[in-house]
């Protein structure tokens, strides 16, 4: 039993028979010249169950931005560790301030930093990425909520526009762009309301710290 459908131009395949879907494809491609990539569910006992194999199918195609040569994808690739890193484990407050101060390098240094830690394993479930993804910007907004009396809300975008990416390098640096886009947001909605920009670092150890002497 094969279940087809056409998305991005792609034929994605779900199958109960491994061995013989994977011949059937790599026929298509040799015979008709196709390019496709497809994905093979899990064998399961009852026809009900068919859809839990579906889902695996759709799972083990999403490991299709890590750039390997495969083109038939199955659950064997699925990678069933448990991350290290957690919604919990965010800390998204550097994030926050280094937007509302239109720092460009340090938001950049901390996207590509929360990015690299992501990765587990070599190849984490792509679906945990676009997870902790989600609640980043998530906690972002509350964190610019709370520091901001006039909060910009962030543009919108769906689980899809993540999923559509084809690569983990387009990943990264969708997520950069991102909250680069809405610093630049930010400072263009505020533009009439502050009439000069300063920025100050670690203003906290200062007056923590005291006032120092100054001496010729």
């Amino acid at each position: 039993m094969r279940r087809f459908s056409i998305r991005n131009s792609r034929s994605y395949v779900s199958s109960i028979f491994l061995p013989e879907t994977k011949i059937f494809c790599t026929g298509l491609q040799k015979k008709n010249g196709l390019s496709f990539l497809a994905a093979v569910g899990t064998i399961v006992p009852e026809l009900c169950q068919c859809s839990a194999s579906y889902q695996a199918a759709l799972s083990a195609l999403s490991y299709r931005i890590y750039g390997t040569d495969t083109k038939i994808f199955d659950s064997g690739i699925i990678c069933h560790q448990l991350p290290q890193e957690s919604p919990r484990s965010i800390d998204s407050a550097p994030l926050a301030d280094a937007i509302l101060n239109g720092d460009t390098t340090r938001i950049k240094d901390y996207c590509s930093a929360f990015f690299d830690s992501l990765f587990f394993v070599r190849m984490p479930p792509p679906n945990y990425i676009f997870g902790m993804f989600l609640f980043l910007i998530s906690n972002v907004q509350k964190d610019i909520a709370i520091k901001s009396s006039h909060p910009v809300s962030f543009p919108e975008f769906t689980f899809d526009d993540l999923n559509i990416l084809p690569s983990v390098s387009e990943l990264k640096d969708w997520l950069i762009d991102f909250f680069l886009n809405y610093c630049r947001t930010v400072f263009t909605e505020y533009r009439d309301l502050v009439s000069y920009w300063l920025t100050f670092n670690e203003i906290n150890m200062l007056s923590g710290k005291g006032v120092y002497p100054v001496t010729s």
